[in-house]
Formats: structure tokens, C-alpha cells, sequence
């Protein structure tokens, strides 16, 4: 008998509690930050963030950029142009806790 169809035989006969007490439990805390103007990241917020969870047993598990969109401006001064084009992001941390070890 192949492992794949022992493992499917045998986690068929598991009851939801067996598998809750087999398994750590976590909880997530989800944070979005912004960035700064001309799509700076916000270096200062995230660390504030990051230690602040950090404190109480959060750990950093991911963290998603999602781009939000497109910032550009064009300025002209005495016949010259100046543009700025930056991408701005939102930066989504998603932390991790722990709330219950295996078998506890």
C-alpha cells in the first residue's frame, strides 16, 4: 500500500479533536501600512509596528506589498520639465502567535 493512501486511510478515522490536539494552534493579527509620499516605504511606521508586536509575542510571518497604483506629476519652470513617477503600495504584515502547543 502506497503512503499517500495509508496517510488518507488513516487521517479519515481522526475525529476534529484528535487533529486540534495533534496540531499547534495559532492566532494572526494583519497590520496594512501605507507608504510615504512618491511611494517611500514607511521604514519608521513598520518598525514601529514590527516591535510593538514583538512585545507581545508576535512574530513577523509574511509580508504582502500590494500596489495600489501609479503617482506622477510633471511641473515645468522656465521651459524645463520636471516628472516624478513613483508606485505606490500598501504593505500588508501579517503576524503570528502562538496560543497553544501540541498536545496541551
Amino acid at each position: 500500500m502506497n503512503e499517500e493512501k495509508k496517510y488518507n486511510e488513516f487521517s479519515s478515522e481522526l475525529s476534529d479533536e484528535v487533529i486540534m490536539e495533534l496540531n499547534d494552534q495559532f492566532e494572526y493579527d494583519i497590520v496594512s501600512i501605507l507608504d510615504k509620499e512618491h511611494g517611500v516605504v514607511d521604514v519608521e511606521r513598520m518598525s514601529e509596528v514590527i516591535a510593538a508586536h514583538a512585545c507581545k509575542g508576535w512574530r513577523l510571518a509574511f509580508v504582502i506589498p500590494n500596489e495600489i497604483g501609479h503617482d506622477s506629476s510633471l511641473t515645468e519652470l522656465n521651459g524645463m520639465s520636471i516628472g516624478i513617477n513613483s508606485t505606490l503600495d500598501q504593505n500588508v504584515l501579517i503576524f503570528e502567535r502562538r496560543i497553544r502547543r501540541c498536545g496541551r
